[in-house]
């Protein structure tokens, strides 16, 4: 997405997700992906799904990741929900609290 688009969508005048979306689905096109696009609310539904599913393997609460790790449990509970979208930083938090690598975090999503 280029910087233009999000100056329109700012103002009011372009709708960013549909232009995200056919963005996806060129770049799965040129690398022989499936042809349906996936919107970005399914990619943050399913790593949100793929959070909870390694939280429940470590046997941990949201509430035991947010006093172990050092973040809100009302964030962490928003990116299991899919309803936020986790920054770098936030990945690399994750990732070493699970104690695994950045690829397999994102493993499935």
């Amino acid at each position: 997405m280029d910087w233009f688009s999000i100056a329109l969508y700012n103002a009011g005048k372009k709708d960013i997700p549909v232009k995200m979306n056919k963005t996806i689905k060129t770049l799965r096109r040129s690398i022989g992906a499936p042809s349906k696009a996936a919107s970005v609310d399914e990619v943050e539904i399913r790593f949100g799904m793929r959070l909870k599913a390694l939280r429940l393997k470590a046997k941990l609460t949201q509430q035991d990741i947010a006093e172990q790790w050092g973040i809100d449990r009302g964030h962490y509970s928003c990116l299991e929900a899919g309803s936020k979208t986790a920054s770098l930083q936030m990945l690399e938090v994750l990732s070493l609290g699970f104690g695994i690598s950045l690829s397999d975090l994102l493993k499935g999503v």
